[in-house]
């Protein structure tokens, strides 16, 4: 059985769980970007005739994708939608061209809502720190996130096939099942590939005794940044939660406290053009700020 998985980060991931499930199988793996630059080019002509010859597909919605044109038109397919969870994290915000804390060789544009709408009304780091409480994250709608997004997750992943209520209950009971927005831990791609596979590929038996998996699984997205679960937001979910970053969190971790990440994020603000205070979720959350 020949088998490719292609999606995002979480690539590695989910390549892991099928190989580990399936020993016998001929899996290999690429990332979207990757795989379709490997078509476009053809640099890589292996890939384009193992795609010729695939049995069954697993991963990243193809269609308009150059690999949709390559992929063996009789190949099974298991579309998994992308995965991306801001219940746990409902501060996390993009900002186009922003060197955060993050940042190594490229601007990482993950940054605090709440920072940038704080800092576009002048306020201080000080001022700032004090947001970071109970009524404000209610005032920003925070707390109604999580029901929202767990409500798309779970529809999506239905829609495609993937029952993910009774992962998703679980995963609930494990704390911060996401180190940040995009970055679930392991056993969350292990039971979304078990819950894909399972009538289909994976017998009720071979479900059942492949629930071990979650916990043996390496774990290939726990090297980069950790952004903490705020321990207001937490508690609805049964844990403490923290306001502690974690840098690089397998290579020379560095922890970051929430002064450190505000005064880092301000001097990063300053570097920018002021144009970044118009972008409309900056406004919107600046205009609640001064509710």
């Amino acid at each position: 059985m020949n088998v490719i998985v292609v999606s995002n980060c979480v690539t590695s991931g989910y390549h892991l769980a099928v190989s580990s499930l399936f020993p016998d199988w001929n899996v290999k793996a690429a990332g979207i970007n990757e795989a379709e630059r490997w078509l476009r080019t053809g640099e890589k002509p292996e890939f384009s005739l193992f795609l010729a010859d695939c049995d069954l597909f697993i991963g990243w919605p193809i269609r308009g994708h150059i690999i949709s044109t390559v992929l063996n038109p009789s190949a099974d397919r298991i579309i998994l939608p992308e995965l991306y969870f801001r219940g746990l994290h409902p501060d996390v915000a993009q900002l186009n061209n922003f060197w955060g804390p993050f940042s190594i060789d490229a601007p990482h544009t993950q940054t605090s809502l709440l920072m940038l709408g704080a800092r576009s009304i002048g306020m201080t780091a000080k001022q700032t720190e004090s947001l970071f409480c109970e009524a404000v994250y209610d005032r920003l709608g925070f707390f109604d996130l999580y029901k929202a997004e767990r409500r798309r997750i779970v529809t999506q992943f239905f829609d495609a096939g993937v029952q993910l209520d009774e992962a998703f209950d679980w995963w609930e009971k494990q704390g911060d099942f996401f180190y940040i927005c995009h970055h679930p831990r392991s056993f969350v791609l292990v039971d979304i590939i078990r819950f894909a596979l399972k009538g289909r590929y994976l017998s009720e038996d071979a479900f059942a005794n492949s629930e071990s998996l979650r916990w043996s699984q390496r774990d290939t997205l726990a090297w980069t940044e950790v952004w903490p679960v705020y321990p207001e937001i937490a508690r609805r979910t049964g844990f403490n939660g923290s306001l502690t970053w974690l840098k690089n969190s397998q290579c020379s971790p560095r922890e970051m406290s929430l002064s450190q990440v505000i005064d880092n994020t301000f001097k990063n603000l300053e570097r920018m053009d002021a144009a970044w205070k118009s972008v409309p979720f900056v406004a919107e959350c600046a205009r609640r700020l001064q509710m």
